[in-house]
């Protein structure tokens, strides 16, 4: 499990992450007001997914499980979700990069199936 540490405050962010394999994941998040939340895009081997809603999850993404080779995991340290423009920065809210193993124990953990 990867943390991403690098997310600020700013309301329109692009990374390029590297995955375990050395493949490079890019991941675009961007605060909306309006919304009262922080939404994301992902783009990995030409295959795009896009204007997903951040949520407390083990992985936000567990319905690509056949298409990417990671997971999205997400964790608020209250329980709740990520409403605040400043929940990276302050700490409130931590996004991770799952390996194919981690997805896998999250699977078997969580929704009690074999991966």
């Amino acid at each position: 499990m990867q943390r991403i540490t690098n997310i600020t405050e700013t309301p329109k962010q692009e990374m390029s992450v590297i995955l375990d394999d050395g493949s490079v994941l890019i991941l675009r998040l961007y605060y909306i007001s309006s919304q009262i939340g922080w939404f994301f895009d992902i783009e990995y081997a030409g295959i795009r997914s896009n204007c997903r809603r951040l949520t407390n999850s083990p992985n936000i993404i567990r319905d690509k499980i056949n298409v990417f080779p990671f997971g999205i995991g997400c964790t608020v340290t209250d329980g709740q979700e990520p409403w605040f423009v400043d929940d990276f920065s302050k700490g409130r809210v931590n996004l991770y990069i799952l390996s194919k193993e981690d997805v896998a124990q999250v699977e078997k953990e969580v929704y009690g199936k074999i991966f």
